[in-house]
């Protein structure tokens, strides 16, 4: 969430979002956030269906450092052009040959995994 643009970023993955059940409550979602003023940004693994134009779909079935900073350049750039502007600091960081910080992105990503409640009839994450 970026409150300063009144932009939500929201990640779907196909474990929690599959099925129409899903696709459902995420359009709810969406459209609530939108009559409040906001833009929602899905980033939907490509599996998925789009909600809305915004959608950006992605392919995270190649793990490892040079796909996910695509993925987020991706992101990034896309961003900028649903809101129609340029973002301070983008252009440095796609410049970027690596992450930005790698270390401390995987440290907060084991912890959200480690505290995430898992999906209906799953044992695991993985």
């Amino acid at each position: 969430m970026i409150p300063s643009e009144k932009l939500v970023l929201e990640y779907d993955g196909a474990l929690w979002h599959k099925g129409q059940k899903s696709y459902a409550r995420d359009m709810r979602k969406t459209e609530e956030l939108k009559a409040e003023g906001w833009t929602v940004i899905r980033i939907r693994e490509e599996v998925l269906e789009p909600i809305q134009s915004h959608d950006l779909l992605v392919d995270v079935t190649f793990p490892g450092d040079d796909n996910i900073k695509l993925l987020v350049d991706n992101v990034l750039r896309h961003i900028e052009k649903v809101l129609g502007k340029d973002i301070p600091g983008v252009d440095e960081y796609l410049a970027r040959r690596g992450l930005a910080k790698r270390e401390l992105a995987m440290d907060i990503a084991n912890e959200i995994i480690d505290e995430s409640p898992l999906p209906p009839d799953q044992d695991s994450l993985f």
